[in-house]
């Protein structure tokens, strides 16, 4: 069985990261899905329980109400407090409210060489008409 330690996710992290940056068109979609469960799975090495449940009587209690919950895993079992994540509907994806550096140069390249003002000004209306089709103004 292979152990995931908090080094290795950080360096694949960091791996991700980089690649993503150095190439023109940034990640794959399953990369860039891969990126955010490596996230998500360093972050909860750090999570803390919120409450223990009792397995037989199904009540929830704190450390304070219960100070030996977090060593008699027989009896309790840890709940963790689930991180919110955006919701985006389907067909979607979540960008920037400002164009980034790497979107910049893409945009320039897609639209030969259009001035970056021009495209920013096009980019912002195209999230501004977005926000407004996601809540029904379209």
């Amino acid at each position: 069985m292979t152990t995931i330690t908090k080094e290795w996710l950080q360096q694949t992290i960091a791996e991700f990261e980089n690649t993503r940056d150095d190439i023109p068109f940034g990640l794959s979609d399953d990369d860039a899905k891969i990126l955010i469960v490596l996230k998500r799975a360093l972050a909860s090495l750090d999570a803390e329980p919120v409450r223990y449940l009792n397995k037989f009587s199904g009540t929830c209690v704190t450390l304070e109400q219960q100070p030996n919950a977090s060593d008699d895993v027989a009896v309790y079992m840890p709940l963790y407090a689930a991180t919110p994540a955006p919701v985006v509907p389907d067909n979607w994806v979540m960008v920037p409210k400002e164009p980034t550096r790497q979107m910049m140069a893409q945009g320039h390249f897609a639209m030969k060489g259009t001035d970056r003002g021009k495209f920013r000004r096009i980019y912002q209306a195209m999230i501004t008409a977005a926000s407004a089709l996601n809540k029904g103004e379209y």
